[in-house]
């Protein structure tokens, strides 16, 4: 099975899709004997090579939005660090004060 034969959805196969759409209407009856097939092993073959292709594109923009928001992740771990700390020393010079005015 292929996709519809919708050459603008696949520019790089635009050329097996036409080969193949010609194969049918010349052999219209020999076509489901076998009249077509390598037109067709073409298409699924040129197919097969342009989804590998954009897999890959598609990847690679996937891992690049994965280390991005790793990275933001990270800065927002660390931002509640920082204000986590921020919150303990003022939480311990309030002690510290409190201690020295009731001593």
């Amino acid at each position: 099975m292929h996709p519809p034969l919708i050459p603008e959805r696949h520019p790089m196969c635009a050329k097996y899709m036409e080969a193949l759409t010609r194969c049918h209407k010349e052999h219209s009856v020999a076509m489901w004997w076998g009249a077509c097939n390598d037109a067709k092993f073409a298409l699924t073959k040129c197919l097969a090579a342009e989804k590998k292709e954009m897999r890959a594109e598609r990847q690679a923009r996937a891992k690049e939005e994965y280390r991005q928001k790793q990275a933001r992740d990270e800065e927002e771990r660390e931002r509640r660090r920082m204000a986590r700390r921020r919150e303990l020393e003022g939480q311990e010079q309030g002690q510290q004060q409190a201690e020295g005015q009731a001593g």
